[in-house]
């Protein structure tokens, strides 16, 4: 009689125990996919800007003109984008950030 009691008492417990372990590896795993989409689309925008300065002498005054003129689909939805432009003849500065971080 113990022995189905403590079997009937296990096997629940160990389902919600897999399915908790489960939910918080697909949780990780949704992070790490934003992180890794970030630092691609900063890596877009980057490799966008210096093509800009190659091609027309200049670093994009906007992210606005990247994306018109260079094709970059920048997903402003779920990221936050910092792009700051000190002078045409010198690098902006990019920087990607997942929003709600």
């Amino acid at each position: 009689m113990k022995k189905n009691l403590w079997k009937s008492f296990i096997t629940p417990v160990a389902f919600i125990a897999v399915v908790v372990a489960i939910i918080f590896w697909a949780t990780s795993l949704g992070n790490k996919a934003s992180t890794e989409q970030a630092d691609v689309l900063e890596e877009a925008i980057r490799k966008a800007s210096v093509s800009c300065y190659a091609i027309e002498g200049r670093y994009p005054e906007s992210l606005k003109y990247i994306k018109d003129n260079y094709g970059v689909f920048i997903n402003e939805e779920d990221f936050t984008i910092n792009y700051e432009v000190f002078a045409s003849n010198i690098m902006p500065s990019i920087e990607v950030k997942i929003k709600g971080e």
